[in-house]
């Protein structure tokens, strides 16, 4: 097996990667939401109304992509369970199957999180 492709590789660097943009965002919106007026203007609400309805849209991906995610996981824990005990053997639980619903719940966030750490420091550049 690749272990660049493997499921707890591939987990690894979905919590490296929301590890290292998420405080880049927060520090980035921290610092706008910080200046005087910055929620009266035009773009500060536009800015705000955009960081909540964000997090209500990753929640709800994350929610349906663990979901089916954790539903694929249970039908082959089932069945293979179930073909083990035919055989007379114990089942085996995938650690795999498990990294993967983790990632497929934490993907959303990730993927909003880079993409606005990309968008907040284009913008904080002067030019």
């Amino acid at each position: 097996m690749n272990p660049a492709r493997s499921s707890p590789f591939q987990l690894a660097q979905t919590l490296a990667s929301l590890s290292l943009h998420s405080p880049l965002v927060i520090a980035s919106r921290t610092l706008q939401f910080a200046q005087p007026g910055a929620l009266l203007s035009a773009t500060g609400q536009a800015e705000f109304f955009r960081m909540f309805a964000e997090k209500q849209a990753a929640a709800a991906e994350s929610y349906f992509a663990m979901v089916m995610s954790a539903f694929s996981l249970s039908q082959q824990l089932f069945f293979g369970a179930w073909s083990s005990w035919a055989r007379g053997q114990t089942p085996q639980w995938s650690a795999h199957a498990m990294a993967n619903t983790a990632n497929s719940a934490l993907r959303p966030y990730q993927r909003r999180a880079r993409a606005n750490a990309r968008r907040l420091s284009r913008s904080r550049k002067p030019g």
